[in-house]
């Protein structure tokens, strides 16, 4: 089964890639002028980069959890979250793991622009 602490692993696996891109982002974008007058074009381009390298392990997560032995639910196949990705990617192809991402990404965007404004 999955460990009960898998939620809290990846929220902290995004908060440190989203710290590291960041950083890079307004390295780089101080020297052009183009993100040193706009920080929140920082922030979406930061949060656009982290989701898209870490909804991968959100769509086996999602998996993990819809499986049970309850009738309704999908049987039981995958033992933890890299065995999931490992049985996604070989049986869907990379397609299977960003299963989801289109509707997914407006979600996100719309959430922190509503934030900040």
């Amino acid at each position: 089964r999955v460990g009960k602490f898998i939620f809290l692993k990846i929220f902290l696996l995004v908060l440190v890639c989203s710290f590291l891109i960041f950083s890079k982002i307004t390295k780089l974008g101080s020297k052009s002028g183009i993100i040193k007058d706009n920080p929140l074009l920082a922030f979406l381009t930061t949060q656009i980069i982290t989701e898209s390298l870490i909804y991968p392990l959100m769509t086996a997560q999602r998996r993990i959890h819809c499986q049970d032995q309850i009738a309704g639910m999908l049987p039981v196949r995958y033992s933890g979250i890299w065995h999931a990705m490992k049985l996604i990617r070989q049986e869907e192809g990379v397609r299977g793991l960003y299963r989801g991402y289109c509707a997914f990404l407006p979600a996100v965007r719309n959430f922190f622009v509503e934030k900040f404004e």
